[in-house]
């Protein structure tokens, strides 16, 4: 049998009171759901989406590349895919090919960069850091 230690009284710690713990607020209880009528035989065929409709704005949202819009589709729900776009009842949803926006460059914040870079211009830290529409570029860039 193994020998259990057991320290003298003068050396024993007594453990530091615990503090109780905070409860957590409770969460209220969903209603209670009533039971479904009986349905017609029509009521019960399987019921369709409707299609999106035009009627009224809608949001538009555009997203990155395609599989953002395929993330951003699939949480919100109700998309139908036609060509280069989702639609549902209250969003549009395409997409780009890489970056839309950039930050503005720095000859923007400081005209004195435009014509010569020195050392003692840097660092180039604006006061806000504003965002511009991409400047086309060369595949090399």
């Amino acid at each position: 049998m193994p020998r259990k230690k057991v320290q003298p009284p003068e050396l024993a710690v007594e453990a530091p009171a615990r503090k109780p713990r905070a409860r957590r607020p409770s969460v209220p209880k969903a209603p209670a759901v009533e039971a479904p009528v009986a349905e017609s035989p029509a009521e019960k065929a399987p019921k369709r989406r409707a299609a999106p409709t035009s009627k009224g704005p809608r949001g538009l949202i555009i997203a990155e590349k395609p599989s953002v819009a395929r993330e951003i589709a699939k949480a919100l729900g109700g998309f139908r895919f036609t060509g280069g776009f989702g639609e549902s009842p209250h969003f549009l949803l395409a997409w780009a090919i890489g970056h839309l926006l950039e930050f503005e460059p720095p000859e923007a914040v400081r005209p004195e960069l435009a014509r010569r870079w020195r050392c003692e211009n840097l660092p180039v830290i604006p006061e806000a850091f504003r965002l511009v529409p991409r400047s086309e570029r060369g595949s090399g860039e």
